[in-house]
């Protein structure tokens, strides 16, 4: 069952508020035409990764916000920004789709809700991150895209206009650690 759309932005606008990511002012609308064609690679995009899921539907909406942000909710939605789309190639989107997945499954089943930048500061917000990557890097291979596309995401999106300069460190540290783990398999 969809994410009721007062309950998405609502939960969005929490998330977006507590990661330091803001509307910029007099930030341009967005082209219905080009919302149409990120919410179609998104849900491509989807697809292919969520492939190996059980347990639940997933789906996938991009909402028309120029900040950079993914978020998750347990029935299986997964809310982009048009922010992230633009952004990102489609390795590197399809990575930001795998951690957010990342935060739903275990054991190959839907659980738990978060969002792509880990907007706590506890080590347990710290390491349900890490293990979202690790578990969309799974993901990611298994539906064969680069292991590299995880942490150039990450490496984007901590660079990107508007992510809180609290939040970059944390993002290049998971970045960092994506890498070190590849070369040690």
């Amino acid at each position: 069952m969809p994410v009721p759309f007062v309950t998405a932005c609502v939960l969005a606008v929490v998330a977006f508020s507590a990661t330091g990511c803001a509307t910029p002012a007099g930030a341009a609308r967005q082209d219905p035409s080009a919302l149409a064609a990120e919410q179609a690679r998104a849900t491509m995009l989807l697809s292919r990764v969520a492939g190996m899921i059980e347990g639940g539907t997933v789906h996938v909406t991009v909402n028309a916000s120029p900040t950079v942000g993914a978020y998750a909710w347990p029935e299986g939605g997964l809310l982009l920004t048009s922010g992230l789309a633009r952004l990102l190639d489609d390795d590197e989107l399809s990575a930001a789709v795998a951690h957010e997945l990342g935060h739903l499954v275990a054991d190959g089943r839907m659980h738990a809700v978060a969002a792509l930048n880990g907007t706590g500061a506890t080590s347990s917000a710290a390491d349900a991150e890490s293990l979202a990557d690790a578990a969309g890097s799974r993901l990611l291979s298994s539906a064969g895209y680069p292991p590299e596309a995880m942490p150039r995401m990450l490496e984007k999106v901590a660079a990107a206009p508007g992510t809180s300069a609290a939040l970059r460190p944390r993002l290049l540290r998971r970045a960092a650690a994506l890498r070190r783990s590849a070369v040690t398999r």
